[in-house]
């Protein structure tokens, strides 16, 4: 990150996503890589973010899963429909890991 800081122009922007379920701003893996304060002026490794992380919601919520697996089925073009109120369909989502 620190040899990132070095370069002040370039015809292609880079940019990196960075995803943890468990990035702390004091501490951890996201400290170690962006050490010091969310300034903002390309002086540091902490400079190069776009601001402090996001925290993104849990997964474990009953609604949360089954949204993400309709998304998938409509995406691949499925006909299925994923029922909240289907008591077989929730018994199997929650017996699954």
């Amino acid at each position: 990150m620190r040899e990132l800081c070095t370069v002040t122009q370039s015809r292609h922007p880079l940019r990196i996503l960075l995803l943890e379920r468990q990035a702390e701003e004091q501490r951890g893996w996201l400290y170690e890589a962006f050490p010091g304060d969310l300034g903002h002026g390309a002086t540091g490794p902490r400079d190069l973010l776009d601001g402090p992380p996001k925290l993104l919601p849990g997964l474990c919520a009953p609604d949360m899963q089954r949204g993400i697996m309709q998304n998938m089925l409509d995406r691949l073009g499925s006909r299925v429909v994923l029922s909240a109120d289907n008591a077989d369909f929730q018994a199997k989502r929650a017996a699954t890991d």
